[in-house]
């Protein structure tokens, strides 16, 4: 009867080691996924995510911080705004939003000091981000597949990579579980 005790409390023990062992390795890929989501999506707002050097008026390269508000602020040689610019501009306005929203939600995160309000807000971001990033593929190609000589940059890949590993972070709730406040 000693031994079963005895073979009971080592296994005990060997076992809280385990679990202590599992969690730091949950906490080291959770610091590195958030680590390496927020330099992409950091990079995705200041590096450019499309270039249009063909242009006669020379817009040069397009930054997700600032295409917004240049899509807004645009006006023809009237000076009359265009319906589809305000659409573009409003869209552009929309996924800096998320992808700020994004970047904020990696600090409790990070922290695991996340509750089920940061949590949904999370997810619903994850969603808002991938739709977001999508979106943007599709008005890129349409700005590629013209005449005018745009080319992709280095931003469509930073959004794009990490609004997959923000997705992965935040959306399985297997992964959602290692940085969730119990």
């Amino acid at each position: 009867m000693a031994e079963t005790r005895d073979e009971l409390t080592e296994l005990r023990v060997t076992t809280a080691i385990l679990g202590e062992r599992v969690e730091a390795i949950e906490r080291a890929i959770t610091v590195f996924l958030v680590s390496v989501t927020g330099v992409l999506l950091l990079g995705g707002l200041f590096f450019p995510f499309i270039a249009d050097e063909g242009d006669e008026e020379g817009d040069g390269p397009l930054f997700l911080v600032s295409a917004p508000f240049q899509a807004l602020g645009y006006r023809d040689d009237d000076g009359d705004t265009d319906a589809a610019n305000v659409l573009v501009g409003l869209a552009l306005l929309l996924l800096l939003a998320v992808v700020v929203s994004a970047i904020l939600v990696l600090f409790p995160v990070l922290g695991r000091s996340a509750g089920r309000n940061v949590e949904r807000w999370a997810v619903t971001t994850g969603v808002l981000l991938v739709l977001g990033v999508a979106g943007l593929w599709v008005l890129v190609g349409i700005g590629v597949s013209g005449d005018g000589g745009a080319t992709i940059e280095p931003a469509m890949g930073f959004l794009t990579i990490g609004a997959i590993a923000f997705a992965l972070l935040v959306l399985p709730e297997s992964v959602r579980s290692w940085w969730r406040r119990a």
